[in-house]
C-alpha cells in the first residue's frame, strides 16, 4: 500500500520556492515529524534534528508515565512503549530539558456496514484527511477513495468531523474487509488507522484445527465449533496489531487439538451484534493445467473466491448459486504443475475457508 504523498508535495513546494529565490538554491530542511499506526504501542520518528540521543515520554491518561531514553536521533526510528497508545495519550520528544515535539493521540474511529456497503470515519476537525481506502485483504485489492469525493460533516460536540462513503458501485463489503485512513494533525504528525469487520476463516490444515480471522484490535476473541448443538472445540486468541488479525487452534475440553469436520458450524464471539457463522465445507478443489489452466471446485453459494500461489493471487471471481464452479483459461496454472496453490472462499458474510491442492499436469494430446 503506497503511503500518501502529502509530505512529499510539501517538500516539493519548498524546493520550488527556493529555486525562485536563488539561482543556487539551498536544500530544503527535511520535515521533522512522527508516524503512529493507531492501536499499536509504537511511534516512528522521522527526520529528527541532528544531535545527541533523545528521550521519549509517554504521558498516559490516569496512568504512570513510561520513559524511553537513549533513543538515537536517526530517521525512521521506531520507539515502542509496551502498551497500546490510546486516545489523549501524549508523547513528548525531548533532548535534554528541551521538548522538541509533542504528539497527542487523536480520537479516530472507523466503521464498516455490510448491509449498506458503506464505510465511514470520524476524526478531529483540526487536522487534514489525506487518504482513505477500502481493502479486500484476501483478494489483495485496495480501493482508494479520494475520487469518490468525501463530504465532511460539521464538527459535533466532541470536535470531530467525518464522512460515510457508499462503496456499493465498486465494492461489495464483507466480513474480514477493512478500511484504513491517513490523517495529519495540525503539526503534521501522521496517524494511520484501521477498522476491520470481524470474520472467521477455516484454514487448509483442518486436521490441526487451525482457524484465523479478524476482530476488534486488542480484544479477546473466542471461536466455537459445533456439530449441530454439540460443542466440539473452542479456540481463544487476541486480535493483534492494527488490523485485528488472529490465528488459533480449536481444542476440546481436554485441551487437545480438534480436527475440523465438514458440516460443522463455527461461531465468532467477538463480532456482536452480527456474529458471523460459518458452515464448514468438504474439500473439493481440483486445479490442473488442462484447458490452458482449469479449476473445478465447490465453494459457498454466491461466494467470492480467489486462487493464490506462493507470491500472487489470480482468478478472483464469484461462484454459482449452488457454490460449484468450473473455470477454464486460468493461465497462471500452466507453469505451476506439481506446485501447491490455495483457494480462498468467502461466504456472503465474508467468513471463509481455505483449500490447498497440487496443480495436476495434464498432458497435451498431439
Amino acid at each position: 500500500m503506497p503511503l500518501p504523498l502529502r509530505r512529499a508535495g510539501a517538500l516539493t513546494g519548498l524546493l520550488t520556492a527556493a529555486l525562485l529565490a536563488s539561482a543556487v538554491p539551498a536544500a530544503a530542511e527535511p520535515l521533522f515529524t512522527t508516524v503512529h499506526v493507531m492501536g499499536t504501542a509504537c511511534i516512528k520518528i522521522e527526520n529528527p534534528p541532528a544531535g545527541t540521543n533523545l528521550t521519549l515520554i509517554l504521558d498516559r491518561v490516569s496512568k504512570p508515565d513510561i520513559t524511553r531514553t537513549g533513543v538515537p536521533a536517526v530517521d525512521d526510528t521506531d520507539v515502542c512503549f509496551g502498551t497500546r497508545l490510546a486516545k489523549n495519550d501524549v508523547v513528548r520528544i525531548k533532548r535534554g530539558s528541551t521538548t522538541l515535539r509533542t504528539v497527542t493521540i487523536p480520537w479516530i474511529t472507523g466503521t464498516l456496514n455490510l448491509a449498506t456497503d458503506t464505510f465511514g470515519w470520524r476524526f478531529p476537525a483540526n487536522g487534514t484527511l489525506d487518504a482513505a481506502y477500502a481493502n479486500d485483504l484476501r483478494a489483495g485489492t485496495f480501493h482508494e477513495g479520494s475520487g469518490w469525493g468525501y463530504t465532511l460533516s460539521d464538527p459535533d460536540s466532541d470536535g470531530r468531523v467525518g464522512f460515510t462513503q457508499d462503496a456499493s458501485l465498486t465494492y461489495d463489503l464483507r466480513g474480514g474487509d477493512q478500511t484504513e485512513l491517513y490523517w495529519y494533525d495540525a503539526a503534521d504528525n501522521l496517524f494511520h488507522a484501521f477498522a476491520t469487520k470481524p470474520s472467521v476463516v477455516v484454514g487448509a490444515s483442518t486436521a490441526k484445527g487451525s482457524v484465523s480471522g479478524t476482530g476488534k484490535p486488542g480484544t479477546k476473541v473466542t471461536i466455537r465449533a459445533y456439530d449441530g448443538a454439540s460443542l466440539k472445540g473452542t479456540a481463544k486468541a487476541t486480535a493483534n496489531g492494527a488490523d485485528g488479525t488472529f490465528t488459533a487452534i480449536l481444542r476440546n475440553a481436554a485441551g487437545n487439538a480438534v480436527a475440523i469436520k465438514s458440516g460443522w458450524t463455527l461461531a465468532h464471539s467477538g463480532a456482536a451484534p452480527d456474529a458471523p457463522r460459518l458452515k464448514v465445507l468438504a474439500k473439493d478443489f481440483h486445479p490442473s493445467t488442462a484447458g490452458d489452466g482449469t479449476v473445478k471446485a465447490t465453494c459457498f453459494p454466491q461466494a467470492e473466491y480467489v486462487i493464490r500461489d506462493q507470491s500472487e493471487s489470480f482468478a478472483a471471481a464469484g461462484s454459482e448459486s449452488t457454490g460449484t464452479m468450473e473455470i477454464d483459461n486460468v493461465s497462471n496454472l500452466v507453469g505451476l504443475a506439481g506446485q501447491t496453490v490455495r483457494l480462498f472462499c468467502d461466504n456472503a458474510q465474508g467468513n471463509g475457508q481455505v483449500f490447498r491442492a497440487t496443480v495436476v499436469e495434464t498432458p497435451v494430446l498431439p
